[in-house]
């Protein structure tokens, strides 16, 4: 839920969020996340059309009036470098 009122077609006048039917439960947080990310950016590949929460937000993006994305894509990077230990072990 959205506190600071956001206009999307997926946000409902409530700042509730839809997430879509599609998507799993075992979904881990860091891609939830970047899709929350994207969603809010009007990414066109989370659009559904024919599942609206704020028509008056669907109809905006209907006819042009939002650019999409507004914003560049959030992308989790790896690191292929090993952490440093937090701690060392001596065997004695």
């Amino acid at each position: 839920r959205f506190v600071t009122p956001l206009v999307h077609p997926h946000v409902f006048q409530s700042g509730e969020v839809c997430t879509g039917y599609a998507r799993s439960v075992s979904e881990f947080l860091d891609l939830f996340v970047v899709r929350l990310y994207n969603l809010i950016r009007w990414d066109p590949s989370l659009m559904n059309p024919h599942s609206p929460a704020d028509h008056g937000a669907l109809l905006l993006w209907e006819s042009g009036s939002i650019r999409c994305p507004l914003d560049e894509p959030l992308v989790l990077t790896s690191d292929d470098r090993t952490p440093a230990p937090a701690m060392e072990w001596t065997d004695l």
